[in-house]
């Protein structure tokens, strides 16, 4: 079925730096004219976009049933340029347009046509549309574009499949070295499928300067229908102008302008599109919207160029390229290709804010730079290629699990992807990949974070044909969770069962090992409920976060009890009866205040602390302790596991705006039983605040030593990161806070 559109044709003229012209050049539903005040300056408009940048790298990871910090972000910012763009009778004329292109069959493409440099600067492709609860770039509906009208716009070329890709790796000695064969064989896998139909084809160029594109780009060379760029880009300041990065003779950066750039692709008549995996290629000049890269190669004459705004990681810009030659090579216009990408993306990837980076320039009035033979869409087996074929081999992988080729469609691959997060950890991975697969990871996999660890090894167990191998081992290496079994079941048609708990029948009594004797739990003047925690090691820390939480390392512990809650107030008003202590600065007249007896108590500093411990022949737990306590032994990122924290979790994000009752959030405890572990208050440990690794007998669990010490756990008003159980606060000693308690630990385990 062909995909028809109406224009939205949007002009943002030259503005004062507030105040810019506005106008609907055409639409369905007519013309309008106006002024919009953006309501920022320069040095505002900077820091908003500082701040939008940050929230895209932090993006990603686990998936929330509730806006992430940094998705709240950028959906505000993207909301607030919507409701300033889309004013009064503009926002009227778009939403009449939308309702007459649907009446038509039709979809309606958004055209910006950006006159002002400082506004090209702005990252449009996160407009939100809060009426209709979703981001413009992300519906097939409203696709987006910028779109540069020049003088003699090309007409599409019609070619007969394969539709011919260049490909260049470039990656200069003296920067940040990109693995050529790993980039290489990334792309060539994106497009594996799309080759093995006969409708791609892509040629890599063999060298890495200018010469070597030169040569390649001449008359009688390709011919070349897409030049796939992957390297080094930015934008030269003094110049005003956008650059990419090749390499000189002796292997150097040889920065090229994006003139110079426009000028090397030129040579070929057939060339229509470029796609630009690199750094900044769509960055502009304040003053130059055509300086950057991108809209410097469409004023040369290539009808489409896309090109990143921001810095994009390797699994995102793998994602978009598969499914934008995938859609295009069924007959979606470039518009609707990178439209159909950026779903993908934000599918492929929980979570993420990354497919708003890549950005569309054009200059085909209608989106179409190929119109492909009849061997072309009409050859394709199905409508996502052939990798709905291939992944029946994991369907019908056999007990055995036998080593052939397969690959997983994209649900299936979320959802072993997820699995295996769920079940192991940055220390743990690498230990089941050794010692089950017989091999190393740090061989097999890399990348930024974890989850591009867990990633890239799912894709070598695909490319090596031992998917169902990796499936089996890893869920035999951790029987117990409960979603990777789920995931080895419908992939491999069985599971390893799980452990076996001691049961005990009408006929007989299945036992266990007994387990080592505990240690007596500790006489205290009043009663505390306990937790037992049992020797062994833990993963401590976060690579993945913040640097005072670096390395994530292992630490061995002895056993211990730990109370199950924070003390709360009524815990504390025996102790203070019974030492005449001074009571907590918001007590009135030394009472508890009215219906708070079960609340942790809080405006306590870290000496009030130890000497309620001393009284009650306890002591406050050590990081490590209290980490092991929260987390367990799987490095889990909540105490409940690695889902989001919810209001029926734990008390954070000032979803309640005060403490709540220890108990109230037993849906949050932790593997040993532990309440309010998250959340609620934070917590005093007796630990000083020194870097990790963590060792007890480094002198940072010196009672006696000057420093801040350490509060764990969050509080009611911090967000979803300050309640994980590896996040880390640090406060002196001698300081009360109304946000901050502390629970007990059984005596003499602090140094063992």
């Amino acid at each position: 079925m062909s995909i028809e559109y109406l224009d939205f044709e949007l002009e943002i003229g030259t503005g004062d730096g507030r105040t810019y012209p506005l106008a609907v050049l055409h639409s369905p539903a007519g013309h309008a004219r106006a002024h919009f005040d953006f309501g920022l300056s320069q040095l505002e408009v900077e820091n908003r976009l500082l701040t939008l940048q940050n929230a895209l790298l932090r993006s990603g990871g686990e998936r929330r049933t509730v806006l992430s910090r940094e998705e709240r972000t950028v959906r505000d910012f993207g909301q607030n340029l919507f409701n300033t763009l889309f004013q009064n009778e503009i926002r009227s004329l778009f939403h009449e347009s939308k309702r007459m292109a649907a009446s038509q069959g039709k979809f309606l493409r958004v055209k910006l046509r950006i006159l002002d440099a400082q506004m090209a600067a702005l990252p449009w492709e996160y407009l939100f549309d809060a009426r209709q609860n979703e981001y413009l770039c992300l519906t097939h509906n409203t696709p987006l574009i910028r779109y540069l009208e020049v003088a003699q716009p090309h007409q599409p070329l019609r070619i007969e499949p394969p539709l011919r890709v260049l490909g260049m790796v470039a990656s200069p000695s003296d920067l940040e070295p990109l693995k050529v064969d790993v980039e290489k064989e990334r792309l060539a896998r994106a497009l594996a499928a799309l080759i093995a139909d006969g409708l791609v084809e892509l040629e890599w160029l063999p060298g890495q300067s200018w010469r070597d594109l030169h040569r390649a780009m001449r008359p009688n060379q390709g011919p070349w229908h897409v030049f796939h760029f992957v390297g080094h880009g930015g934008f030269h300041d003094l110049r005003e102008e956008g650059v990419l990065l090749f390499a000189d003779r002796t292997g150097q950066s040889d920065p090229r302008t994006a003139t110079e750039v426009g000028r090397l692709l030129s040579g070929q008549p057939t060339l229509r599109l470029a796609l630009l995996n690199a750094c900044e290629g769509a960055t502009a000049s304040r003053t130059d919207i055509f300086a950057s890269t991108a809209a410097t190669l469409v004023r040369r004459g290539l009808p489409a160029v896309i090109a990143m705004q921001y810095q994009i990681t390797d699994r995102a810009a793998i994602e978009f390229a598969e499914q934008f030659y995938d859609a295009l090579t069924v007959g979606l216009p470039v518009d609707g290709a990178v439209t159909d990408a950026r779903r993908a993306v934000s599918l492929a990837i929980n979570n993420t804010l990354e497919w708003g980076i890549p950005v569309l320039f054009m200059q085909a009035p209608d989106g179409v730079v190929f119109e492909f033979g009849e061997t072309g869409v009409g050859s394709r087996k199905t409508g996502v290629g052939s990798r709905e074929d291939a992944s029946a081999g994991v369907e019908t992988a056999t007990r055995e699990m036998e080593q052939e080729t397969s690959q997983l469609t994209g649900e299936q691959m979320q959802r072993l992807w997820q699995a295996l997060l769920d079940a192991y950890t940055p220390i743990t991975l690498p230990r089941m990949v050794r010692f089950q697969l017989n091999e190393r990871l740090d061989q097999i996999a890399g990348g930024e974070n974890f989850g591009d660890w867990v990633y890239q090894l799912i894709d070598w167990a695909e490319r090596t044909g031992r998917l169902p191998e990796l499936i089996g081992k890893a869920q035999a290496f951790n029987p117990g969770n409960a979603q990777l079994r789920q995931v080895a079941r419908e992939l491999l048609g069985e599971a390893v069962a799980p452990p076996m708990v001691e049961t005990e029948t009408d006929s007989a009594t299945e036992t266990t090992p007994p387990e080592p004797a505990r240690p007596p739990l500790p006489i205290t003047p009043i009663a505390f409920e306990w937790c037992y925690v049992p020797a062994g090691e833990f993963v401590m820390g976060s690579d993945d976060h913040h640097d005072d939480e670096k390395p994530q390392h292992t630490v061995n512990l002895p056993d211990f009890y730990i109370s199950k809650t924070p003390v709360t107030n009524a815990q504390y008003k025996h102790f203070v009866e019974a030492t005449n202590h001074r009571v907590p600065d918001h007590w009135q007249n030394g009472q508890i205040p009215k219906g708070k007896e079960n609340h942790p108590v809080v405006n306590v500093s870290w000496h009030d602390a130890r000497a309620f411990c001393a009284w009650a022949n306890v002591q406050l737990p050590s990081e490590a302790q209290w980490e092991k306590a929260a987390r367990g032994t799987d490095g889990r990122i909540y105490p409940w596991g690695n889902q989001p924290p919810t209001d029926k979790l734990c008390n954070f994000n000032n979803n309640v705006k005060d403490t709540t009752p220890v108990d109230r959030y037993s849906a949050g405890a932790s593997p040993y039983g532990c309440l309010d572990m998250a959340g609620n208050v934070w917590e005093w440990t007796s630990s000083l605040y020194k870097p990790y690794p963590y060792e007890a007998n480094d002198g940072r669990e010196d009672p006696e030593a000057d420093g801040r010490r350490t509060w764990r756990g969050g509080s009611f008003d911090y967000d979803d990161n300050g309640v994980r159980c590896a996040f880390r606060l640090d406060w002196y000693p001698d300081s009360r806070y109304y946000g901050c308690g502390f629970r007990i630990l059984s005596p003499g385990a602090v140094g063992r």
